[in-house]
């Protein structure tokens, strides 16, 4: 196994370098983690968002485009389970 390894600073460079990019959400966002993702029939990765540790919210249905590196939200949970202000959020 140890072959398959750079066992180094540079062991990153064992992905392929071609496609790799990464997405950092704006600050005004609390949601901090991705339950799932799935890549699309359309060449778009779809995902799960949502809030864990320090902040309660809910989940959002998501959708990243590579090629213009934008992503789009696409379901928001609390539009459809009626949420109350003083519950304990259903987050999961």
């Amino acid at each position: 196994m140890k072959r398959f390894t750079l066992s180094g600073r540079e062991d990153h460079r064992l992905i392929s370098q071609e496609g790799v990019r990464q997405f950092c959400y704006p600050l005004r966002f609390s949601h901090n983690a991705i339950w799932d993702s799935n890549a699309g029939p359309d060449g778009k990765l779809y995902y799960g968002l949502s809030t864990e540790i320090a902040t309660a919210g809910y989940v959002r249905l998501c959708r990243y485009d590579y090629r213009t590196n934008e992503t789009e939200e696409l379901f928001r949970a609390e539009d459809v389970i009626l949420p109350l202000d003083r519950a304990i959020r259903a987050s999961k």
